[in-house]
């Protein structure tokens, strides 16, 4: 009103009431710890300080220190009973190790908010459905325990996708998973596929990569920006020519992650002061040996002062050095007893080491000795290089001669600096193998030829020579050959078939891995009850021999009756040719025509979540076909609802669903048989009522449903 001053100011909120008593104590207990309180606020606590001591205590029992409460204080919210016991005992179940425990909570102590069932065991169904082994798990969770937080439709499952389409063997998912899980958690457009494109860059194809990462998958965890492309401008600085680097990288991988450039310079200064090796010579080292970067001052003086001993100047070491790095890292021994053979038997002069240091790399016994011995025998003057610089067949060919012709002796005076670099690098990784398992064989003691076919890594190998047989021979694991008896195969050199298509490059298919492995592999030959039959129809093998430092990858011999299995061998697919209507494509193409989704399940037997597939609830009429090739598999007749949250049938088109027991033998895998997309799983004897008892509970994405109005199949059981 007029006259009356303004109105008084309201007062001020009143303070917000003080913590309950306990709330307070248990906030007082954890400020002594170290935790900030305000951290959790909101968060239901202990009523009593005992109680959150308890819950301290027992943290403290698996390894936790007050700091680490300090950084994730959100611990303290969990239940010892409902949340923490429950997580601990599956992870126990599994196998984690209790001395890896601490570690695996500090990196992701959200594991200890996580649900058992929802969260972890589905990460571990999808862990032990990419082939990881059930006791290789919990070594993958120790190594990388955000796992356990990832969801299977996110980086997961694109990383695996990305890897198969650039050519990594699905059945080496599992091993590169379990010797570097990360990969999971790497997203591919970030750093996978930026890292292969600049390998790319480099020279190298993809399918190289591939192998690279199959044998050495932790180098996708090289930074590429501070680590990769430092060290390949090293090399460049450093006097390596830039079509080398692809070589260089094949040979040894590692080199990409290491402290490269200090490396360098110490190796420089050592190779200059005591090999008198120049600074562009430094390069060729490198490009023939990448793991010269690595050699100790120790080692290469050693094999320095030991051939001056024999009596080469300096300046002859340095070029040996140059033409041979792997002089450096031979053992001493047996460069002393081959020297000695050198000097003793074969008489020769010093100058043609020099010009054939790769001498020393040849075994004395298997090669070195009885090659000489025929060669001396038959009256030759002949070079080292066209002595030792060929096959064994080439060899025997030679020694049908009567006399050296110029031209064999100008092709052949050279030596392949790759064949040698590979071995020495496969020899460091396989020492206990010895000389005389060095050939490609087949069981029986039947030798093979591998001729390089325009595919890498892939060889076309025939069985007995050809009638012209040349010297086509890719690596030096062929330059000694078993000899006839010796029919016994170890472990590494079991051979493993798979059926290809018959073309003269048959894509690739997915290799089941031999279930048995003895410590002998034999084919047995055709038993008489065989031998009476009509021959089988011809098919093509191919054929790749396990020997990690083989790398001969077969494609294509044909073959007749197919010789008996014998105990602990595993039967192989069937040897028809493919059945009319097979569709085969490689990875690559299926990636290229297949959604995202669609790849994931078909191709890489993923799982659609429950209850979201577009066929689950759909009842019209019509027929089901595979979405990878549009082959029939069901009809709408067969389909009833088994509430499991995926569509579910009582029996396909005849011929159409072919059926493999899982390696675990718990369930039985459905694929499509024209082209083997993954389909799902088969259940027998759950009590439906159905004409077969059976439930083939098919992903909705692997299928492609065809109205009736529409079906221009027009199937009838009577087709069939």
């Amino acid at each position: 009103m007029p006259g009356h001053g303004p109105a008084p100011a309201p007062p001020p909120p009143p303070p917000p009431p003080p913590p309950p008593a306990p709330r307070a104590d248990a906030d007082a207990f954890l400020a002594s710890l170290g935790v900030d309180p305000g951290e959790l606020a909101g968060l239901e606590l202990p009523a009593t300080v005992d109680v959150m001591r308890e819950r301290v205590e027992f943290l403290h029992s698996l390894g936790l220190s007050n700091e680490d409460l300090a950084a994730y204080p959100l611990a303290l919210g969990c239940s010892v009973r409902k949340n923490m016991v429950p997580v601990l005992d599956y992870l126990g179940k599994l196998g984690v190790h209790q001395e890896a425990l601490p570690d695996l909570l500090r990196r992701y102590p959200q594991v200890l908010h996580a649900s058992v069932v929802v969260d972890l065991a589905p990460v571990v169904k999808y862990l032990q459905g990419m082939d990881v082994r059930p006791h290789d798990v919990p070594r993958v969770l120790e190594r990388y325990p955000e796992l356990l937080g990832f969801k299977l439709e996110g980086t997961m499952s694109t990383s695996v996708a990305y890897l198969v389409g650039i050519g990594v063997a699905r059945r080496q998912i599992g091993s590169v998973i379990t010797r570097f899980p990360e990969v999971l958690g790497m997203r591919v457009g970030k750093i996978i596929k930026p890292f292969v494109e600049h390998l790319e860059g480099i020279g190298l194809q993809r399918l190289a990569i591939a192998r690279i990462i199959e044998k050495k998958p932790y180098v996708l965890g090289f930074g590429l920006e501070d680590k990769v492309k430092p060290n390949i401008q090293a090399l460049l600085e450093f006097g390596v020519r830039k079509e080398a680097l692809a070589f260089i990288v094949a040979q040894y991988p590692d080199i990409l992650g290491i402290e490269l450039r200090d490396k360098l310079v110490a190796q420089l200064s050592l190779f200059e002061s005591s090999i008198l090796v120049s600074s562009e010579d430094f390069g060729r080292v490198i490009e023939r040996m990448p793991q010269a970067i690595s050699l100790g001052r120790t080692a290469v003086l050693k094999h320095v002062n030991f051939l001056t001993s024999c009596g080469f100047l300096l300046s002859q070491v340095s070029k040996m050095v140059v033409a041979c790095p792997q002089l450096l890292a031979l053992n001493m021994d047996i460069m002393k007893m081959s020297f000695e053979y050198f000097q003793n038997e074969m008489e020769r002069d010093l100058e043609e080491l020099v010009e054939f240091p790769a001498f020393f790399t040849y075994g004395l016994e298997s090669t070195v000795r009885p090659r000489h011995e025929m060669v001396a025998k038959k009256g030759f003057k002949c070079s080292l290089a066209w002595l030792l610089n060929c096959s064994d067949a080439k060899f025997d060919e030679r020694m049908k001669y009567d006399t050296i012709g110029i031209e064999e002796m100008e092709v052949d005076n050279s030596f392949d600096m790759n064949n040698l670099s590979e071995r020495a690098e496969d020899e460091l990784e396989d020492e206990d193998l010895d000389d005389d398992r060095n050939g490609c064989i087949l069981p029986g003691g039947q030798e093979y030829e591998v001729i390089q076919s325009l595919h890498l890594h892939k060889n076309l190998i025939f069985l007995s020579p050809p009638e012209n047989e040349k010297d086509t021979c890719t690596t030096d694991c062929l330059r000694t050959r078993r000899k006839k008896g010796q029919e016994k195969m170890g472990v590494q050199h079991l051979l493993k078939l798979r059926m290809a298509s018959p073309h003269p490059h048959p894509a690739p298919l997915a290799a089941r891995p031999l279930t048995a492995l003895a410590s002998s592999f034999f084919l047995a030959p055709p038993s008489s009850t065989a031998a009476r039959s009509p021959p089988a129809p011809h098919r093509h093998v191919t054929l790749s021999c396990s020997r990690p430092h083989c790398k001969q990858w077969g494609a294509s011999r044909y073959c007749g009756t197919v010789g008996r299995r014998l105990p602990g061998v595993v039967a192989m697919s069937s040897s028809a040719p493919p059945p009319p209507g097979s569709v085969q494509k490689s990875e690559e193409e299926w990636e290229a025509i297949l959604s995202p989704e669609q790849f994931r399940i078909l191709r890489l037997k993923g799982t659609e979540y429950p209850g979201t597939g577009e066929y689950d609830k759909l009842f019209a009429e019509g027929v089901y076909e595979c979405a990878g090739c549009g082959t029939p598999l069901y009809k709408s007749s067969t389909k009833f609802n088994s509430g499991c949250g995926w569509p579910a049938f009582y029996e396909g088109f005849p011929g159409a669903i072919a059926r493999t027991p899982d390696p675990d033998g718990r369930r039985i895998e459905i694929t499509c048989a024209a082209c083997g997309g993954h389909l799902g799983h088969v259940f027998k004897g759950e009590g439906f009522n159905t004409p077969t008892d059976e439930r083939h509970c098919v992903n909705s994405i692997s299928l492609k449903f065809i109205p009736a109005s529409e079906d221009i199949h027009q199937f009838d059981a009577g087709d069939y």
